[in-house]
């Protein structure tokens, strides 16, 4: 959002590494328009840092419903100028986008913003400063509740369910989250936006062996270098990191 990354802030850094030689090639997909495999053999050194930019499924009755959208999607649409929003948003999530989606969506017009998430305040993902931003321009955070299904009526979402979340992690720490089905309580919506994170697209590291495990990219954990000799990764598309 423009009120977290201002555009002249933006303008500023690209300007600064076009001026230092950095050279920028826009609409040229690796994958779709430009193969790996050509910018391995044509440059010395390769970095793989593209992100996870997909949003995943929660894979509940309702989701498809219309008034229900992803929080990238959605804060795309608002940077561009094309989100318009009225009446009572709910956002599901905890973390720094959830944030960002549920003040944005006060910026275009959300009436009564609140945001539903499985964490307690104490374990929220989000930084506690921008959840007390967020507090303190009225939207409502609800904590350890999560999606049950997505209440809808003539294809238009009207509410969410909620099931009380009894924990977020396991004893490993491992994000596992358990929920009361006896425990629910419904929430009015008129639109709904989804904030639970994103997945990496890798599409276009198919066909090289030992490059992705699990849907993430792989690299040493000192050198950030891949099974690729002169390829590394870095970022969010960077999952398991070996020692070698």
């Amino acid at each position: 959002p423009r009120f977290r990354l201002p555009e002249e802030v933006l303008d500023g850094e690209l300007e600064l590494l076009t001026r230092l030689g950095v050279e920028f090639r826009f609409g040229r997909p690796v994958g779709k328009g430009v193969p790996l495999s050509r910018l391995v053999e044509e440059y010395d050194a390769v970095f793989l840092a593209t992100g996870a930019h997909i949003p995943p499924r929660l894979n509940l009755e309702g989701e498809d419903s219309s008034g229900v959208q992803s929080a990238l999607g959605f804060l795309k649409d608002a940077r561009t100028g094309l989100a318009r929003l009225s009446g009572r948003v709910l956002v599901i999530g905890g973390g720094n986008s959830a944030i960002d989606a549920a003040q944005t969506a006060r910026r275009v017009g959300g009436k009564d913003v609140a945001i539903v998430c499985l964490e307690y305040r104490d374990e929220m993902p989000a930084f506690p400063w921008e959840v007390e931003d967020a507090l303190e321009e009225g939207i409502e955070i609800i904590n350890g509740w999560g999606p049950v299904t997505f209440e809808h009526s003539n294809g238009a979402v009207k509410g969410v369910t909620l099931a009380r979340c009894l924990s977020v992690f396991d004893d490993r720490g491992r994000f596992r989250p358990r929920t009361d089905p006896s425990l629910t309580r419904r929430e009015a919506a008129d639109e709904v936006i989804v904030a639970i994170g994103q997945i990496a697209d890798l599409s276009y590291a198919r066909g090289i062996k030992g490059l992705t495990r699990n849907g993430l990219l792989v690299a040493d954990s000192l050198t950030l270098q891949t099974c690729v000799p002169n390829v590394f990764a870095g970022g969010d598309a960077l999952g398991a990191q070996d020692s070698n």
